[in-house]
């Protein structure tokens, strides 16, 4: 047991297994606090039209809090993405309709971001961790197969093996009614 000065007047006496829940606890609390991050965020920054009349939805996004860049020149210091809606998309629309359309297609940028990072991510840890075993390795291909339509019906009837030196073998494909 461990004892803390005697000036608290709750009881200040306490196990060191209890000592171990508290640090355990607080270190979850990081790790799911460190987890909350992994997200694409989105945020509209404004509105506008372009040179034909086109609406233009502009808008800023984060992946894990760091702002994507994009080609566009910043607006007020951030970067944004830029998408465009013609009148004949949301005619007849109502105020909400127009917002589940942007959005939508808001959400759609975010999913398209969220597979490029993970993917970034997976193809680095392929390279880092599961192609040494490919280094080195050498074979021979002798001979490939084709399939061609030799009678120009658009359906293949022949099979060719072929090989570099210019040879080659013709059989025909026996197709079973």
């Amino acid at each position: 047991m461990l004892r803390t000065n005697g000036n608290s007047k709750r009881n200040d006496t306490y196990t060191i297994g209890e000592s171990m829940k508290r640090v355990i606890l607080v270190l979850m609390m990081l790790a799911w606090a460190g987890m909350a991050q992994a997200d694409v965020t989105y945020r509209v920054l404004a509105k506008n039209f372009d040179d034909g009349k086109n609406i233009l939805t502009l808008t800023q996004y984060k992946i894990d809090g760091v702002e994507v860049i994009s080609r566009y020149p910043k607006l007020d210091g951030k970067y944004y993405w830029v998408v465009r809606y013609t009148a004949s998309r949301m005619v007849g629309m109502s105020d909400v309709e127009i917002d589940d359309l942007i959005i939508k297609d808001i959400k759609g940028f975010c999913r398209d971001l969220t597979i490029s990072a993970f993917s970034k991510i997976k193809i680095q840890d392929i390279f880092d961790n599961h192609m040494e075993s490919i280094v080195g390795k050498t074979g021979v291909l002798k001979s490939t197969k084709l399939q061609i339509d030799t009678d120009g019906d658009g359906i293949d009837d022949t099979e060719a093996t072929i090989k570099t030196d210019g040879t080659h073998i013709e059989s025909p494909i026996i197709i079973s009614p």
